[in-house]
């Protein structure tokens, strides 16, 4: 079933989706909740204990998918936009898909000769991908774009590629040539395992996915792609006899050389992609993006505003880790943290303390593959990418998998209780569950009564003087009027600056719970400006209806007396006058609460596992005999052979 996965995360284009199902329709992704559904039902039937020892990768998963219903709370229980609360939900359910690959591979797997057979099936597919980017890249075709499966249809209006430095960027069966680049890179240092110690097969076989996968990566024309190959590579290589390193370093020069040779242009493009990173236009908006994530970040450290709340229409930040840390907070970043922290340490343990050499190059190959997806992530939101996030938590849980069946030790006491013995447990520690239930009802009424905030939005139209040549002022936008407004909002903001923050986010949605804003609209986002509307946005919010009335009326009456003021001191004529007008004439004061059902539902659900965890936890601290009942179910199951010598 993970084969299966694979082939329709990598072989199938990304845009091919389930149209009803929108953001989550992709094969690959319902494929995933159907396995987080398979290994939940599995848990929650078995009548015995599991016989392995504590799953650092699962738990860790665990917890980080604990504090993304945390974050989610605190998105639903906001004010919050109608496209955020539809992205906040799909990025929990697309989480939840991500989960059940993990969780599977991480708990199905269950002998080395499993492991390989999927390390095996992502390489091939790995490098058909790349044979596929590199035709992309020689034809200047999508290819792709014929494909066509009944019941999918493209998400996206057409296919199409992207050029750079002059040269067609592939992007395979991916969304985007970056996100092409990561999938690959990550793949790449499991075909080196293989190609050095799967030796039941022949060279060819073994080193020709290596030899195309790394050939496209210089194709991908990616800082990314390039940083997390070396990554992958420098890993791998440290890991090899010397007389091996050499000679794979010789290969790699050899093969860098020849592909600069065919492709004339190609070293100066790769080469200025970090010599010319001080100009790049790339590189300013990942730089320029720190101040805008800071206010984000002052008003929701803990938790954040709700994963994929912050749209890429507001900001691309192209750094997964800055916008973990807007939408989950220092919480759900540090989860994460640890979650790739486990997989790395499980990846090592499982290379280092393996008894052959195959077992350590897989352990290998793996700890190097998710480094490379965790580097990657640094320089793009790989997981706003289906194919990238979904190869990354696939590698997730075949880490902790191969720290399961690839080391000696593997074997442990049994620390996952079985189904039956929970009713045994909340009996025997029924205080510690009602603790648990009474911090639930805390929790809901904390959310229940949380306050909402009343907000008003209106425009301040900026509008030309009427004569005989522009009889309607409605009709003229020239430059000279939205400089006015422009500069009517530098003199009326306290520190003569805009905000940072994108003025398509509301005032109320980005956690401003009492305050006012001015804002020249921006229409061209973040890499070219464009001020092409003559008006202001004003808003306010505060704790009452009459309060935010009040500030905002304050706010327009210091916008139009600022106009007024201007044109004053520069002795402009009565009949020459730029007037102002508020659109609507009377804003409507809202009060905007988020969601509360959603908010309790999850709050209740979340408090129900917590404590169930937190009961669990005490058992144990307080010395339970629960060890022995499960001896006495195992002897009664599978009862120990007779002694000869009683006879």
């Amino acid at each position: 079933m993970l084969i299966v996965y694979a082939v329709l995360l990598i072989a199938l284009p990304s845009r091919l989706v389930v149209a009803p199902l929108g953001g989550i329709g992709q094969p690959a992704a319902l494929l995933g909740l159907g396995f987080l559904a398979w290994w939940a039902w599995y848990h929650v039937t078995r009548p015995f204990p599991t016989g392995e020892r504590a799953q650092s990768v699962r738990s860790a998963y665990l917890i980080f998918a604990g504090a993304l219903c945390v974050a989610f709370v605190a998105a639903t229980t906001r004010p919050i936009e109608g496209q955020e609360y539809s992205t906040a939900t799909l990025g929990v359910v697309l989480m939840a898909s991500w989960g059940g690959i993990l969780l599977l591979a991480n708990d199905g797997v269950r002998d080395r000769n499993r492991l390989l057979a999927v390390v095996r099936a992502v390489v091939l597919l790995g490098a058909a991908m790349s044979v596929l980017g590199i035709a992309q890249f020689l034809t200047g075709r999508v290819l792709v774009d014929l494909v066509a499966i009944p019941g999918l249809t493209a998400n996206h209006s057409m296919f199409g590629l992207t050029m750079r430095e002059g040269f067609t960027r592939p992007a395979g069966t991916a969304t985007h040539p970056i996100e092409y680049g990561a999938v690959v890179t990550m793949v790449l240092p499991l075909g080196l395992a293989l190609a050095v110690a799967d030796r039941s097969r022949g060279r060819l076989v073994r080193w020709l996915p290596v030899a195309v996968m790394l050939g496209c990566v210089p194709l991908s024309i990616s800082r990314s792609a390039l940083v997390t190959c070396a990554v992958g590579v420098v890993i791998m290589l440290v890991s090899w006899p010397p007389r091996l390193r050499w000679t794979a370093g010789a290969s790699l020069l050899a093969a860098s050389v020849m592909v600069f040779l065919f492709i004339p242009g190609m070293a100066g493009s790769l080469l200025g992609l970090f010599t010319n990173v001080g100009n790049d236009s790339s590189a300013a908006s990942r730089t320029g993006s720190y101040a805008i994530a800071a206010e984000f970040i002052e008003r929701a450290p803990l938790f954040g505003r709700g994963f994929s709340t912050f749209l890429p229409s507001y900001r691309i930040l192209d750094n997964q880790y800055l916008g973990l840390l807007i939408e989950t907070g220092f919480v759900g970043l540090a989860c994460f943290l640890s979650l790739i922290a486990a997989a790395l340490w499980a990846a090592h343990r499982a290379g280092r303390e393996s008894q052959d050499l195959l077992g350590a190059q897989l352990g290998r190959g793996l700890l190097a593959g998710v480094a490379s997806g965790a580097v990657t992530l640094a320089l793009f939101d790989g997981l706003s990418f289906p194919m990238a996030g979904g190869m990354f938590f696939l590698l997730l849980g075949l880490a902790g998998a191969a720290g399961r069946v690839l080391r000696t030790d593997s074997a442990g006491s049994g620390t996952a209780i079985a189904t039956w013995e929970v009713l045994l447990l909340l009996r025997r520690r029924w205080y510690a569950a009602l603790a648990g239930l009474t911090l639930t009802i805390g929790a809901l009424a904390l959310v229940q009564t949380y306050p909402g905030v009343y907000t008003v939005q209106a425009n301040v139209l900026f509008l030309a003087p009427i004569t005989p040549a522009r009889p309607n002022a409605l009709e003229s936008s020239t430059s000279s009027v939205i400089a006015t407004a422009g500069l009517v909002e530098r003199l009326v903001n306290e520190n003569g600056e805009s905000s940072a923050t994108s003025s398509l986010v509301t005032l109320a949605g980005r956690g401003v719970r009492k305050g006012t804003a001015i804002e020249l609209p921006n229409s061209g986002g973040q890499w070219a400006e464009n001020f092409d509307q003559p008006a202001l946005r004003l808003q306010a919010t505060g704790p009452s209806a009459d309060s935010v009335a009040r500030e905002f009326a304050r706010l327009n009456a210091r916008v139009a007396a600022q106009t007024v003021r201007i044109q004053q001191d520069y002795r402009v004529r009565d009949r020459f006058l730029i007037s102002t007008r508020l659109s609507p004439a009377a804003p409507l004061v809202r009060y905007e609460a988020g969601h509360r059902k959603v908010a309790l539902l999850v709050t209740a659900g979340l408090g129900v596992a917590l404590s169930l965890v937190f009961t669990e936890f005490v058992d144990r601290l307080l010395g339970s005999t629960s060890g022995r009942r499960r001896l006495r179910w195992r002897r009664r199951v599978d009862p120990p052979a007779e002694d000869p010598a009683s006879r």
